[in-house]
């Protein structure tokens, strides 16, 4: 018998099934018993007995619809479907693939480039701008040295400030070092001196996007992801533990639990309940 044939034996009128296979009424009898004595038991793996005969005869008896042979023969036949799709697209999946991860490759070597260019455009306007705030300061000190009150220096900043020829760095830091002078003139030298640190720290220069980055154009359709590899499981507990990372990246293996439950392994109080269960499993 072919696995097409058998799969269209099954016989699907109630009435034929309901010539072999015991009424509704014993499962419910089955799930309603209550077993309290010995003579429970009894009755029990008798109920239970034609239970186990009307499944076999749903699922393998030859004159029942022989569930278990269509399943098989089903399956079967799902598995020589899937194989024979799989030599037409197979090769055409991967061929795709192929493409897709050169496409992703390309937008890639597009983006370091692109990183790489930026990274070196702002090391060049480092320098430069580096360069623009040393000759300001130079400048400044020369002011600063050539006077000896602090009256005087205040006029010289004052100067450098307001000289629309200067550089934007000179009036800038001519305007901090007057805040500074004048703070000092008032004997308020802590305040100078924050003044003076947020003046050394406030110059930083912003980046700037570089040749490359004005050229860049992402790769439509590509998708970035990123993907994680685990290299130290106990560091990876441990910023759990502490709260720094969301416990949802564990999946709770129950199965290994139990295993390691029966094995004799005992789980902290706190963290695992144990609870016992006795089902019966035997052949009468």
């Amino acid at each position: 018998m072919s696995e097409t044939a058998l799969i269209t034996t099954i016989p699907a009128a109630p009435e034929v099934l309901s010539l072999r296979v015991p009424d509704s009424p014993l499962v419910a009898q089955a799930k309603n018993l209550v077993i309290r004595t010995d003579d429970d038991v009894i009755t029990a793996k008798d109920l239970r007995g034609q239970l186990k005969t009307r499944i076999a005869f749903v699922m393998d008896d030859p004159t029942g619809p022989q569930f278990s042979i269509n399943i098989s023969g089903a399956y079967k036949l799902h598995k020589s479907l899937v194989a024979a799709a799989k030599v037409f697209t197979d090769p055409c999946n991967e061929a795709v693939g192929i493409i897709d991860t050169s496409i992703g490759r390309f937008d890639q070597e597009k983006r370091r480039l692109k990183d790489l260019a930026d990274q070196q455009a702002r090391e060049e306007q480092e320098k430069e701008r580096q360069q623009i705030m040393n000759a300001a300061q130079a400048k400044i000190d020369r002011a600063m040295k050539s006077t000896g009150k602090i009256e005087t220096q205040i006029e010289e900043m004052q100067k450098i400030a307001d000289d629309l020829l200067a550089t934007d760095e000179a009036r800038t830091l001519a305007a901090r070092q007057l805040e500074i002078l004048r703070l000092q003139l008032e004997n308020k030298q802590d305040q100078a001196a924050a003044i003076q640190k947020t003046a050394e720290q406030a110059m930083d220069a912003l980046p700037v996007a570089s040749a490359e980055t004005a050229g860049f154009t992402k790769t439509s359709g590509v998708r970035v992801k990123k993907e994680g590899e685990v290299i130290n499981k106990m560091a990876l507990i441990k910023a759990v533990a502490e709260g720094k990372i969301p416990d949802v990246i564990f999946d709770i293996n129950q199965g290994h639990i139990n295993r390691l439950i029966n094995m004799g392994i005992q789980f902290p109080t706190d963290a695992v309940t144990v609870r016992e269960t006795a089902k019966y499993g035997g052949r009468g």
